[in-house]
């Protein structure tokens, strides 16, 4: 299956040692089909194949979950008890079904800040008010917001979870910001990021400086804006014109 480059690096962040792997606001399901058939062919090579985490695809369109799911019947009906169909809102998932000790990895990308931090809220909610925090520390979000990657950094860190790794992709003239993150890593998540930059490269130059234009732009209207705007300059280098 032929992935953009946006969705490849996304795949090639997925680790391996989850039981669920939670393709949410999926649309197409591109992700979820392609993570079904790397762990398909892994299988076919080892006799581990109980070992394969079930994947996931969610999404609140009745529409697409039913085309998904006929065209996974049609094609991975054979490996049919290693995914499932959710037609309902991300933020309303029951992670608390399953036991304790499953390790769930969450996706969310394709959709904007605000609406994966309402995703991520709604999630954490209904676990710490059923008395089960436990369970966060078996729970791992691989994020690729399409916008206020900063508010939604900010969040995350707030709510206690660290960074496992983060990078940077360029497709189709967009550059996004990719990061897993996670309550049991242990470094701190920035919420302008520092692991991902590396300012040799072009892309990366770049993206910094539309970063900073944008707020640039919007900071008259917004004049909580000013401390991001701050912020992002703070790890600017100096060879760079801003």
């Amino acid at each position: 299956m032929k992935l953009s480059p946006r969705l490849q690096t996304i795949i090639d962040l997925v680790e391996q040692d989850y039981q669920h792997i939670w393709d949410t606001c999926c649309d197409h399901g591109l992700l979820g089909q392609a993570l079904l058939a790397d762990t398909s062919k892994e299988s076919q090579s080892s006799k581990e194949t109980d070992n394969r985490p079930v994947i996931h695809f969610v999404d609140v369109v009745p529409e697409l979950m039913t085309q998904l799911e006929t065209r996974l019947s049609d094609e991975a009906n054979e490996f049919k008890k290693y995914w499932q169909i959710h037609c309902q809102s991300a933020a309303q998932l029951n992670l608390l079904e399953f036991p304790k000790e499953c390790r769930h990895l969450i996706i969310i990308a394709g959709v904007g800040g605000d609406l994966m931090i309402e995703i991520i809220q709604g999630l954490l909610n209904s676990i710490r008010e059923t008395k089960h925090s436990e369970c966060l520390g078996n729970i791992t979000f691989l994020l690729c917001p399409v916008y206020h990657h900063y508010r939604v950094r900010t969040f995350l860190a707030e709510q206690g979870l660290g960074l496992e790794t983060e990078t940077l992709v360029e497709d189709k003239g967009r550059i996004y910001e990719i990061f897993r993150v996670s309550f049991s890593a242990t470094h701190p998540l920035s919420s302008t990021g520092d692991q991902m930059w590396d300012f040799s490269e072009p892309t990366h130059r770049r993206y910094l400086e539309q970063t900073i234009k944008h707020y640039r732009q919007v900071v008259r209207r917004h004049p909580e804006a000013q401390q991001i705007i701050e912020a992002y300059l703070s790890i600017a280098p100096s060879s760079i014109n801003l």
